[in-house]
């Protein structure tokens, strides 16, 4: 049985994401889903390290999203918003980095943003564009948000860093 491109775009993703989750719950993150989280808000944001899946926004469309990861809670300085793009073999990801991108610097409310990027099947250079528009900050000057560009492993080793 052969799955759609969108099938498999969605386990891609879904690969990427429950590879980061494991290392956010070796350091003490309580990982759930957006709609438990929504429910006891006030209780989850009094806790320590809260990972909160499919976090919503509104998007540079003004249409409804969701990212992989708000991360939260008591022993951080600040919500952390991580954005995961993985891609395997050649496909169309990489033509959503520009929409990441601009609804990192103009609709996410956190002023920290990851994006992991992995997988190596995006287009060659769209991984360096991104890249050079977190390093050049043209877009994000008035905004003043920290963007970060990471790999799966470059993730896991700013998890284990950043929240011994």
């Amino acid at each position: 049985m052969s799955d759609s491109q969108g099938a498999k775009a969605n386990k891609n993703g879904k690969i990427l994401e429950d590879s980061i989750t494991p290392a956010l719950e070796s350091r003490n993150f309580l990982v759930i889903e957006f709609k438990k989280y929504i429910k006891k808000e006030d209780y989850y944001n009094s806790l320590p390290r809260v990972a909160v899946k499919g976090f919503p926004f509104t998007t540079v469309y003004e249409t409804n999203g969701k990212t992989e990861y708000v991360l939260l809670g008591t022993d951080l300085k600040e919500r952390i918003r991580i954005e995961c793009k993985r891609q395997q073999a050649a496909g169309s990801v990489d033509e959503k980095f520009p929409y990441m991108y601009l609804n990192s610097v103009y609709k996410y409310p956190e002023k920290t943003v990851i994006f992991v990027i992995d997988g190596g099947g995006y287009k060659a250079g769209s991984r360096l564009w991104v890249g050079k528009q977190i390093q050049n900050n043209w877009l994000n000057e008035d905004h003043h948000k920290n963007l970060y560009l990471f790999t799966l492993a470059e993730m896991i080793a700013f998890i284990n860093k950043n929240f011994s």
